[in-house]
Order: C-alpha cells, then structure tokens, then sequence
C-alpha cells in the first residue's frame, strides 16, 4: 500500500485568485502498521514576482 501521495494542484487564496502549490501527503503509520496520522505538506510554486519556486514551506498534520 502506498505511503505517500504527491501532486501539483491549485489552491485558492482568499480574494479568488488560484495559484500552484506542490502537495505531499505522507502517511504516519501506528505500531500496528495501520494509518495514524497525516502529514501533508505545501510547497508554493510561483512568488510574489511570479516566477520562480518560493523556497517556503507550510506543514500541516491531522489525525484520522
């Protein structure tokens, strides 16, 4: 079973505009082997200037 999932998509921003970010979801296994956590990472792929990959980076992690 996969671990890990990892795509370019498009996120809205607050006044509508769409944008691309690279998603990661990777997941956390229990020492039962099971899924237990999430952790899913953004990656925003223009800057303010729009051109080249923005070096920051957001981290987000939910429980199932």
């Amino acid at each position: 079973m996969p671990r890990a999932w990892q795509q370019e998509v498009l996120c809205r921003r607050a006044d509508g505009e769409s944008h691309p970010i690279l998603m990661t979801v990777d997941a956390l296994p229990a020492q039962d082997g099971q899924s237990a956590l999430f952790l899913r990472t953004f990656v925003n792929l223009i800057t303010s200037d729009g051109d080249r990959p923005s070096t920051h980076h957001w981290v987000h992690r939910s429980t199932p």
